[in-house]
């Protein structure tokens, strides 16, 4: 097997190859607002003066949105790098550091080192993984490091450390207290009384707050995702069955579960089968979140997959060990060649589409072509709002995460996204910014729509600042349903 077992620091020159596509990605403006834009935004704007700040594009404070304090203190570090190049890389780092807390499980004798290599490499190049990188940025994912720090450490009972990385995990999205509680009641449950009660009062108080005092002092709008989820889920819960029996759902869960289920023996499964129900028990939130919702991609997908190493992980340790009866090669073999086949396959496609696209073959950008002539008039175009005396500006989607960029150091300017939730309030706009269909992101409003309301801005008095093949940008009083 060690001929086939990549060694870490292999494993993290290859999610380095992909957050090298990332960054070219988002230099390309291929990524829409959501959520790149979002918490870009709100990591530029949080101060200690205001940690919870409106998100113009989003039209929301982003704590009544979701609650993921785990922004607070990286805020600090937009000074140094703009928001959306931030929070990727912070987003990349919790997934390559996840090495660390499978290497204390190794440290500990608590798996072998087959297990630890194999366990790193399932977890960051997974599919899930790279579905969720290549949409950033969002806490969800930043939660990949703690949530396996708090399964690991639950693993070794180091479960000080366990409440500290839990206590970070709840920090990153108001689903994870719920992970708490049922960790709580399962150590109660195994004779743990002094730590389960802790991690449960501890996890119900955050999940108190979260769910019912944050409406009550968070002035604003607030977005009630739990209601809507339950509601849904009543009104048509069959919808969600039928949905995991899709084609589509059915290729992703496989994508994402192969490598593991391949290498794991059925009897290691029965041998280890009290872990496996407690580790289920403590993660179901995860996946009844998740099934209730119909949300397993993008950065859903992600925690899910930790949840399921962690289920499996001593059937895993024990198909493994060496001392164990040998298994068949092939199925090594066949594990690991999927896994980075999966995986290398989109990374490939994006680095040629963002950096090496010769004779203009593209695999998946068409919208936003690395094109000279097209990123220079992108870049005139921004630059120009960034100086400008504007401060409330309509932009495309793919366009408000690098205006942040641009617009680093000018926090007064308001972004906001065509077509997004700031469209049914009727507001002006001083500015007005898209790219002209083919390219860019039309999404929600469609190509159809783009040109009609160019044509309509043209035709309505504004100053039109740029206007060709790539971009039209024009001041004034804009309005969208002109």
């Amino acid at each position: 097997m060690n001929k086939f077992c990549f060694k870490p620091i292999y494993c993290f020159y290859l999610i380095s190859l992909l957050f090298f596509s990332l960054v070219g990605q988002i230099m390309n403006h291929c990524h829409p607002y959501y959520d790149l834009g979002i918490y870009g935004e709100a990591l530029r704007l949080i101060q200690w003066n205001n940690l919870n700040p409106f998100i113009p594009g989003r039209f929301i404070h982003i704590f009544n949105d979701h609650f993921d304090p785990i922004l607070i203190p990286f805020s600090f570090f937009e000074r140094f790098l703009p928001g959306p190049l931030l929070g990727t890389t912070v987003e990349w780092l919790s997934i390559a550091l996840c090495w660390f807390p499978i290497r204390h499980l190794y440290q500990k004798q608590k798996i072998n080192f087959n297990t630890a290599v194999f366990s790193y490499a399932f977890i960051v190049l997974n599919h899930a993984m790279v579905d969720a990188l290549f949409r950033p940025f969002h806490p969800t994912t930043w939660a990949c490091l703690p949530l396996l720090c708090s399964l690991s450490f639950y693993y070794l009972k180091n479960y000080r450390a366990m409440l500290i990385s839990i206590i970070l995990l709840f920090s990153c999205r108001e689903e994870f207290p719920l992970v708490g509680i049922m960790l709580g009641l399962v150590l109660l449950f195994t004779k743990e009384k002094k730590w389960g009660l802790i991690t449960l009062i501890s996890s119900l108080i955050w999940a108190l707050f979260a769910f019912k005092i944050r409406p009550l002092i968070f002035a604003g709008d607030f977005s009630n995702y739990g209601g809507t989820l339950i509601q849904s889920f009543i009104n048509n819960p069959l919808a969600q069955i039928k949905s995991l029996f899709e084609i589509g759902t059915i290729r992703m869960f496989l994508a994402r579960t192969i490598p593991l289920l391949l290498i794991i023996n059925f009897s290691a499964v029965k041998k280890h089968f009290p872990h496996l129900i407690l580790a289920f028990i403590i993660t179901s939130p995860i996946f009844g979140i998740r099934f209730a919702s119909n949300s397993w991609g993008f950065h859903y997908g992600t925690a899910p997959v930790i949840a399921l190493w962690f289920i499996l992980l001593p059937a895993l340790n024990e198909s493994l060990t060496m001392t164990s009866p040998p298994m068949n090669q092939w199925r090594i073999r066949i594990s690991w060649s999927f896994l980075i086949i999966t995986f290398l396959t989109p990374v490939t496609k994006n680095n040629w589409d963002n950096w090496f696209a010769w004779g203009g073959f593209e695999f998946g950008h068409k919208q936003c072509l690395n094109q000279t002539t097209r990123l220079k008039e992108i870049k005139d175009a921004q630059k120009w709002i960034t100086n400008s005396p504007h401060n409330k500006i309509l932009l495309g989607g793919n366009l408000i995460s690098t205006q942040l960029i641009s617009s680093q150091d000018h926090p007064e300017k308001e972004f906001y996204f065509l077509g997004g939730p700031s469209s049914g309030h009727q507001l002006n706009y001083n500015v007005v910014m898209v790219e002209k269909p083919p390219s860019g992101d039309a999404w929600p409003i469609g190509q159809d729509r783009i040109k009609s309301l160019i044509e309509n801005w043209r035709k309505s008095g504004l100053k039109i600042i740029i206007d060709n093949d790539s971009i039209f940008l024009a001041e004034g009083v804009i309005k969208i349903d002109q």
